[in-house]
């Protein structure tokens, strides 16, 4: 494959920048990372933004994907400079946000940005005879 696919959106914190992002990313998502891998990173996607929407006073999150038909790496970034999980970010009843990305991910970690951090994480993508071959297998399933 020539180059990297890429996607970014900046979206408001409110009630629905969860919803919003999983919307405007599996809109995005390429076929050929495959079902398995757009499922994960949509549900990832999802708890990285609402840890960034619950714990932060971030006006706007910012939500990056890219493709560069091995990986998919999915990156959301706030405006608060303290790392998700020290001290306030995972306490509380909640915080299986993160458990879930250190459990699916391939990879996952943070950085310090100029304004803030990213929260990052990696999902292998299939090759593309794997996700032809998993659509064949669920239409041979279906037709059953």
């Amino acid at each position: 494959m020539v180059g990297e696919l890429a996607f970014r959106a900046s979206l408001p914190r409110t009630g629905t920048t969860s919803r919003d992002a999983r919307h405007d990313l599996s809109a995005w998502l390429p076929e050929r990372c495959g079902p398995s891998a757009a499922e994960t990173a949509l549900l990832l996607a999802s708890e990285l933004v609402t840890n960034a929407v619950v714990h932060t006073r971030s006006p706007d999150v910012g939500v990056s994907a890219r493709c560069n038909g091995d990986t998919l790496r999915v990156a959301v970034d706030d405006d608060d400079a303290v790392p998700s999980g020290s001290g306030h970010a995972c306490s509380g009843p909640t915080g299986t946000g993160l458990s879930l990305v250190d459990a699916l991910a391939a990879r996952w970690g943070w950085e310090p940005t100029s304004g803030g951090k990213r929260v990052w994480f990696e999902v292998p993508c299939a090759r593309p005879d794997d996700a032809q071959q998993g659509a064949a297998g669920a239409r041979r399933m279906r037709d059953a």
